[in-house]
């Protein structure tokens, strides 16, 4: 499934409440889905702060489902520019940023950044394994 918005705060709002649906219709627990509905609302709150200068600007939200779990992959076609590091750790003595991608470090099991091929652009693939339910 793939879901075209834009950044704008109804958007993404809605959004991570699809994304909380599709979790749990895939089997997700409460706990892991909220963790995606959260991931996904900190990559799109990304997109809205660092890729475009209004802050409003399309973004695509792709979901692929498997047995045990799902990915997400957001897409917007932003400022270009080196993607950045996913923070293996958080400092909160530094102002530089990066606490959205660690909190999405913590909360999925796989991320991965990419520039677009286009070379604007950034590509966040994101992916979580459900715990399994009782």
């Amino acid at each position: 499934m793939s879901l075209h918005v834009t950044t704008h705060p109804d958007a993404i709002r809605f959004a991570r409440k699809l994304l909380y649906a599709a979790a749990r219709i895939r089997g997700a627990s409460e706990q892991d889905a909220r963790d995606v509905e959260l991931a996904v609302g900190e990559a799109l709150t990304n997109v809205r702060r660092h890729a475009y200068q209004d802050g409003i600007g399309p973004a695509e939200v792709a979901i692929d489902c498997h047995d045990s779990g799902l990915t997400v992959i957001v897409r917007d076609w932003g400022i270009a520019g080196a993607p950045p590091a996913v923070p293996g750790s958080l400092s909160l003595e530094s102002d530089s940023g990066g606490r959205g991608l660690y909190l999405i470090s913590r909360l999925m099991q796989r991320v991965e950044i990419l520039q677009n091929a286009e070379g604007w652009g950034v590509t966040l693939r994101m992916a979580k394994q459900f715990a399994a339910r009782d």
